[in-house]
Formats: C-alpha cells, sequence, structure tokens
C-alpha cells in the first residue's frame, strides 16, 4: 500500500503489538538483489514499510543520469512486492540537515531499521548515533544479498 510520510506515525499506532521494519532504497531498475534485500527484510519483523528515495535525492547522490526509472514508477513497483506492507516517497521539506529516511524512521518509530549494503560506514555511524537510546536496532543487509547494482546493471549496457 502507497501512503505519504506524514501517514507513517499512523502505521506505528496501528501495528503497536508488530514489529515493524523499515528498509530504505532507491529502488531503481528493480532486479533480483533487490528483491532479495527486501525478502530478507520482511523476515526481521512482522510489518515491513519501504522508504523510496525521490528522484532528486537520488539525482545528488548518483548523479544527472540517475534514477533511470522515475520515483512513481519505482514507488509503484516497490509497494506490489508481496513482502512490503507500506512504501511511500522519502520526501524532504522538513529539516535539511537530516536525511529524509532519518526523519522517517523517526516518524515510523520502528523496531528495526535495515541500511542497505552500500551504505557508507559514515552513514551508517549517523544511523546509530540518531537512534542511539530509542530501542531501535539497526541491522545492514548481510553482504552475500549483494548479488548485483543497479550502477553495475548500467555499466554492462553501456560496455555492450
Amino acid at each position: 500500500m502507497i501512503i505519504g510520510m506524514e501517514q507513517l506515525p499512523s502505521i506505528r499506532d496501528k501495528h503497536q503489538k508488530d514489529s515493524l521494519v523499515f528498509a530504505r532504497g532507491v529502488y531503481d531498475l528493480f532486479h533480483e538483489g533487490h528483491l532479495a534485500c527486501l525478502n530478507w527484510s520482511a523476515q526481521q519483523g512482522d510489518t515491513l514499510v519501504v522508504g523510496v528515495s525521490t528522484d532528486e535525492r537520488v539525482r545528488r547522490r548518483k548523479g544527472p543520469s540517475r534514477p533511470v526509472i522515475g520515483q512513481a514508477g519505482r514507488l509503484a513497483i516497490v509497494s506490489s512486492i508481496k513482502v512490503v506492507d507500506y512504501a511511500f516517497l522519502t520526501e524532504g521539506g522538513y529539516d535539511p540537515q537530516t536525511p529524509a529516511s532519518l526523519v522517517a524512521a523517526k516518524l515510523l518509530r520502528p523496531d528495526v531499521v535495515v541500511l542497505s549494503n552500500d551504505c557508507s560506514p559514515c552513514e551508517e555511524s549517523v544511523w546509530n548515533e540518531s537512534l542511539a537510546g530509542t530501542g531501535i536496532q539497526v541491522l545492514r543487509h548481510p553482504e552475500a544479498l549483494r548479488i548485483t547494482s543497479t550502477s553495475e546493471i548500467i555499466q554492462r549496457i553501456k560496455e555492450s
């Protein structure tokens, strides 16, 4: 189900007895690595809530030629995955110094936050420090789930 960030507190209220898992990512050119990571994330709790990066955020992080698929399409794909209970765009407009996905985590108050394999040690540290003392567990996808990446797929296409 597609929701807006403003609905995240009500998701926590609705699922008080469930273990909520929050994962976030770009999900551009959806591939088997994305699916493996979402399946693994869903196994970490009862209800999976997924934040999808906006086009603006993706361009800032990955360059002007990305994303290949726009945010509405990526959000529709992610929300249609069987293990995903809720999906939303991690939109800004809050505190420009705080990543939108971190704002989303604070609104949702999940039991578990799952970071992707491409999360830098610095970014992981920010998550751990920002959520310290909240009782939220921060996990990283196992390296074994790094089957491929969208950047690698794009590179193979360019080389062929």
